[in-house]
């Protein structure tokens, strides 16, 4: 394999990783029942989660078209 795929890969495994970690983390703390132990889960700004999960998208579009 060419070692600019294998390159390209691995960031786009681990930007997919690091979109789910962000989408989940993000939806888990934006529930409408949030637990007794809120505010020691999740950070008082919740773009915290967001913000990476956003800027990965970014990157996946970018690297998807290149691969394919």
């Amino acid at each position: 394999m060419n070692s600019r795929f294998l390159f390209l890969l691995v960031i786009l495994v681990t930007s997919i990783l690091v979109f789910t970690w962000g989408t989940t983390n993000y939806l888990r703390c934006y529930t409408d029942t949030p637990s007794d132990n809120y505010h020691e889960l999740c950070p008082t700004n919740i773009d915290a989660y967001a913000m990476p999960a956003f800027m990965v998208t970014f990157v996946m579009i970018g690297i998807v078209p290149i691969l394919t």
